[in-house]
């Protein structure tokens, strides 16, 4: 569900009627229930800085860097992966692609940075998403979107004076119509939007269509016939010239994707109109998807070694087996368990840690050599057959020879007695 989820996200209106609940619907859009309450504390933490970044309309500023993980390591984001690192070892100007559209004129995609070592793939492109084209009056064939009569009728109604606040990554979108959303007027200059209103107020009737594009979420990897590969770690902002920098980290790819000489990634920029009409029963505004352009580059595999580690644990009532993959660049985990039907159930309607009355697993911890601890799992989701796999990323200290998980129940907290220890393999 996660991944269809994910692949709508910015590829559709979906605004509210105040901040929190914009905000709330787009955390909605980009994970699932479960993944949403079971994010782990750095998680959080740097969503609180993506949150006040973007409330407070911190602006992004490149400077003198090129390098969208060079962009990255200066934001300090995903302290779990060696951003230093990966922006010396990962190929640059893989390649740079354009394309002439009918609405939005030139679009393009640059490959600015990519890393694959046969396990991972993480990918740093810059997009340029052309102009937009504004088109006034009520004749447009794609006006009866907006009229509830119509049978192409899919559109919004808002109130006059009462427009949905709306924020992106650079903040707060002013409002600067009430009669026109402000994530609308983003993409019209004040004499558009004033010749929208004129109309309006001389006519009782205004409509407008706007033809824009925007990058598209979906990625796509060759061999990825079941499209199972989707980011866990995806990062954009907009530069002061227009150009869309993005950095994703796919994490885990599909068996059918690891150990190739090279990958094939499709990046998309979708291409779409929006429809806004103004009567007096209120604002109607419906979106249409048109086309999408497509921009396809291959990524060499690198040499760059993974190490793998295993370890379990498994008594009379679940087991659970770990996975561990380390490189230069970060070092992963899965777990998967299988847990009894109970667990299943109270952890299908538990909010948070303590909630109901059954004692099960919520989380594990990894117990660092100095006596620290830290909960590590970054995402979980049920499987099959009251199964439940568990993902994460940790960061080893100096001499680390082991790494020690612990789990972590709803209500009895740490068990010390149903430790996973793996032995972290010599680097050859």
């Amino acid at each position: 569900m996660f991944k269809e989820e994910y692949k709508k996200l910015n590829e559709k209106i979906m605004p509210g009627s105040e901040l929190l609940q914009q905000t709330e619907r787009s955390m909605k859009e980009s994970m699932d229930k479960k993944q949403a309450r079971r994010m782990s504390g750095k998680m959080a933490v740097a969503l609180a800085l993506v949150c006040a970044l973007a409330l407070t309309g911190a602006a992004f500023a490149t400077g003198a860097i090129q390098s969208v993980f060079g962009w990255i390591r200066e934001l300090g984001y995903y302290d779990s992966v060696n951003m230093e690192e990966l922006n010396e070892l990962a190929d640059s100007n893989v390649g740079a692609e354009e394309q002439e559209t009918v609405h939005s004129g030139q679009v393009s995609v640059e490959l600015n940075q990519a890393y694959y070592d046969g396990h991972q793939l993480i990918v740093g492109a810059k997009y340029k998403v052309g102009t937009v084209e504004v088109i006034h009056g009520l004749e447009h064939e794609l006006m009866d979107m907006t009229r509830p009569e119509s049978e192409a009728f899919c559109a919004v109604r808002y109130e006059e004076d009462n427009m949905p606040l709306v924020i992106d990554q650079q903040g707060l979108i002013p409002e600067k119509s009430s009669l026109i959303p402000a994530n609308i007027t983003a993409n019209m200059t004040d004499e558009q939007i004033q010749a929208f209103e004129k109309a309006y107020a001389e006519n009782g009737e205004a409509g407008v269509v706007i033809y824009d594009a925007g990058t598209s979420d979906g990625i796509r990897i060759s061999g990825d016939e079941h499209d199972e590969a989707y980011p866990e770690d995806d990062e954009r902002h907009t530069d002061v010239d227009g150009t869309i920098w993005r950095y994703v980290d796919f994490g885990t790819l599909p068996e059918s994707c690891r150990e190739q000489d090279s990958l094939t990634v499709t990046f998309g920029i979708h291409l779409s109109a929006t429809v806004l009409r103004a009567d007096k029963d209120g604002v109607w505004v419906a979106k249409k998807r048109l086309d999408r352009a497509e921009f396809a580059f291959e990524v060499e595999r690198n040499n760059q070694e993974t190490r793998f580690a295993y370890g379990s644990f498994e008594n009379e009532v679940y087991s659970a087996e770990v996975e561990l993959r380390l490189t230069e660049i970060s070092n992963r985990m899965i777990i998967d368990m299988v847990r009894p039907p109970e667990w299943t159930r109270a952890d299908s309607v538990a909010m948070s840690v303590g909630e109901g009355d059954v004692d099960y697993i919520w989380d594990y911890y990894v117990i660092y050599p100095d006596g620290t601890h830290e909960n590590v799992m970054d995402s979980s989701e049920p499987t099959e057959n009251n199964g439940y796999r568990m993902k994460g990323q940790i960061t080893l200290q100096e001499g680390q020879s082991e790494v020690i998980l612990r789990p972590y129940y709803t209500l009895s907290g740490l068990h010390e007695g149903e430790d996973i220890i793996i032995e972290i393999p010599a680097i050859d």
